[in-house]
């Protein structure tokens, strides 16, 4: 049975390594980033904006109970079909669940939504595109940030244990931040039968630069950014 290394953080990770169970695989979890719920510098009045925004479900986790409260009933705008989800479960009017990443949802507010006021819940770490693509089409946009996203370190011992000394044929990289720690650690235990003949699952472009093969082994990147698009390429590859 093929071993797979889940590097995405909890909760996610053992909602992958399900899926990956289900699939035929071995999941091997280790985190390689943990998140960290934020307070919110302020909740803006419901008056302020005209519909929410949301490129992740861990900005909808960590958004607390008041922040979600004052948005009920409000449209909203999300990437992804499990962050749409989240979304509803929340208690947003979900318009659009967009399929692609962060900038095509961004593009697609700037249609439907012209001169529109966005209240976007996200992470502390995050790209600058999907603000600044409103922004420069004259969208009013408040970052609302629900959480941090730190690195996860592994001493040798908790390594060993964590994946029990035995090859891993895969792995799958979400995020430049889980990109750069993978590529730290398998710098560091170049010489570990473990990893020494690793593939590269990754979630994009973006994420495939991060990790910068340095002589690993084959990287391969999904048809578009989301985990049913790995996990299909999972199977495609010999």
């Amino acid at each position: 049975m093929r071993r797979i290394l889940v590097t995405r953080p909890e909760p996610g990770a053992s909602d992958t390594a399900r899926r990956l169970e289900a699939a035929g695989f071995e999941p091997v979890k280790l985190p390689l980033t943990r998140i960290e719920a934020i307070v919110p510098e302020r909740i803006p009045d419901p008056s302020d904006y005209d519909v929410v925004a949301v490129t992740s479900a861990n900005a909808l986790h960590h958004a607390g109970t008041a922040l979600i409260g004052s948005m009920a009933g409000r449209r909203c705008y999300a990437v992804g079909t499990r962050t749409a989800e989240a979304a509803s479960r929340a208690g947003l009017a979900v318009q659009v669940a967009g399929h692609g990443d962060a900038e095509t949802l961004a593009k697609a507010i700037v249609t439907a939504e012209p001169g529109g006021r966005i209240a976007y819940l996200c992470g502390r770490v995050r790209r600058d595109s999907f603000e600044r693509i409103l922004g420069e089409n004259g969208l009013r946009v408040e970052a609302i940030e629900t959480y941090d996203t730190l690195p996860v370190d592994y001493p040798s011992e908790a390594l060993s244990v964590a994946t029990d000394g035995n090859p891993i044929w895969g792995a799958l990289v979400y995020s430049v931040a889980g990109a750069l720690g993978l590529r730290e650690l398998v710098a560091a235990h170049k010489a570990d039968p473990v990893f020494a003949r690793m593939r590269f699952f990754c979630i994009s472009r973006r994420v495939a630069d991060a990790l910068a093969r340095n002589g690993q082994g084959p990287v391969h990147i999904a048809e578009r950014p989301a985990e049913e698009a790995m996990l299909r390429l999972l199977t495609s590859v010999d």
